[in-house]
């Protein structure tokens, strides 16, 4: 997949915004890209983590965003002998 997706449809837009935020590491961009009524539910629901608002998803991205030093799509081949023919 190649950044930024082609197109102009509003849904197109917000993906390319919120790719450009996290690349960019931009808390702001990313914030206004949610909805006031985001809510972050993580399945399964046994592990028992909480649902996040938008504040709090934004906090807990923050905190990925603070340690990481790019975010970068790549394509990585692996040659593997498991499947060999018998």
């Amino acid at each position: 997949m190649q950044f930024p997706l082609p197109g102009d449809s509003p849904q197109i837009k917000l993906i390319n915004e919120l790719f450009g935020a996290v690349k960019e590491k931009n808390i702001d961009v990313l914030k206004q890209s949610f909805h006031k009524d985001f809510r972050r539910v993580v399945y399964p629901l046994s592990l028992g983590l909480p649902a996040q608002n938008k504040d709090e998803c934004v906090k807990f991205a923050a905190g990925i965003m603070s340690f990481a030093t790019a975010f970068e799509v790549g394509d990585t081949t692996c040659d593997s002998n498991l499947f060999t023919p018998s």
